[in-house]
């Protein structure tokens, strides 16, 4: 029996990306196995990026969560997840507070919650009463209900749920996930430590190794 740690990636990034990608020979290498996959709509995926929504992700976790408890070598599950990935984690394991033993999230992403309900984007705008069809995301399109469902979610409510510990990283110089979401998130949880990296971006480019080694001890301490 072993310890299973699900990877979790963030929008138009796939199951390769890092900074997860960072944590996996750290794990490997101390008994636990990794669970890697690519959410709707990336990578080896199937579906077109432009109908994902959070939703679709949330049913990607639910068929990986039950795949890993179908698994006989698997012992406890943890989670590993990053930007929008983080946000889905959350939810899931919010939904399924008894299921998964620890947790690090990486800039989750909570603000995509509140571009649904203000339409304030980091490159633009749209009015959140009349949402449009399509909608620039970066440099791809994304349908408008993506961010319909999204601005229904009650992030903090669901999160909250979950009640194992947790470790979030964040960077104070992320643009597209302000820190604020980082901390929203450690007074909503009962057992959370948060690392701040000073000018830090959303991909933790400058302290990526750094973050991985505190990531792998945390979950092997917890798993």
């Amino acid at each position: 029996m072993m310890p299973l740690v699900i990877f979790m990636h963030g929008a138009l990034l796939d199951k390769d990306s890092r900074p997860l990608a960072a944590l996996t020979d750290l794990l490997t290498g101390k008994g636990a196995a990794v669970l890697s996959f690519d959410f709707f709509g990336h990578g080896e995926s199937g579906g077109d990026l432009e109908d994902m929504t959070i939703d679709h992700w949330l049913s990607d976790i639910e068929a990986v969560l039950a795949y890993a408890r179908s698994l006989p070598w698997v012992s406890e599950i943890a989670f590993a997840a990053h930007s929008q990935g983080a946000l889905a984690a959350s939810l899931a394991a919010g939904r399924h507070p008894d299921e998964v033993r620890a947790m690090v999230l990486y800039a989750p992403a909570a603000v995509i919650a509140d571009i649904g309900r203000t339409g304030r984007m980091p490159n633009g705008s749209f009015d959140p009463a009349r949402i449009p069809d399509r909608i620039p995301f970066f440099n791809r399109t994304i349908k408008g209900e993506y961010f319909r469902r999204a601005g229904r979610l009650r992030v903090y409510e669901t999160a909250k749920n979950y009640r194992g510990p947790v470790c979030i990283f964040q960077g104070t110089g992320d643009r597209l996930v302000p820190v604020r979401y980082a901390r929203r998130y450690q007074e909503v949880y009962e057992d959370a430590k948060l690392v701040l990296y000073e000018d830090e971006d959303h991909m933790f480019h400058a302290h990526r190794d750094e973050a991985a080694g505190i990531a792998a001890g945390f979950l092997l301490k917890n798993i």
